[in-house]
This record gives C-alpha cells, sequence and structure tokens, in this order.
C-alpha cells in the first residue's frame, strides 16, 4: 500500500515531467481500429523475468520507430 504522502499532481498534458529532448524524427501515432493511438517497434533492446509464487512475470524493453533510445520504454 501507498501513502498519499508519495502521490504527486498529474502532469500537465503535453508536457513531458521527465524533461527528455524532444525526438528529431517525431512520428505521430497511427489510429487504431478502436481509435486508439499506436506505435511501431523498431527493436526490442532488453529482456526482464521476475517470478512472484508461482507467477513468471516477462517485460520487454523496446526502441519505438522514429524515436531515440531517451524514448525506451
Amino acid at each position: 500500500m501507498i501513502s498519499v504522502i508519495y502521490l504527486e499532481p498529474v502532469p500537465v498534458p503535453g508536457s513531458d515531467p521527465y524533461k527528455r529532448p524532444v525526438a528529431m524524427n517525431d512520428v505521430a501515432p497511427v489510429a487504431g481500429p478502436a481509435s486508439e493511438p499506436e506505435w511501431e517497434i523498431e527493436a526490442i533492446v532488453g529482456k526482464h523475468s521476475s517470478k512472484r509464487g508461482w507467477k513468471k512475470k516477462i517485460e520487454f524493453l523496446v526502441r519505438w520507430k522514429g524515436y531515440s533510445p531517451e524514448w525506451d520504454s
């Protein structure tokens, strides 16, 4: 459980709370079938797996097409 003293207000829409540089090849998202934005993956640059009890969780670090490494998530 997280105490409310650790919460922060939501950032203003359009601002980047991490102060990352703007991507040089800023690519607009492609509209998906449900009008949700979609982005293309250029490469998978990392993998992490963790096990908690009987469940195993795998996470991937991806490089987005048209974005620099600062935008990897």
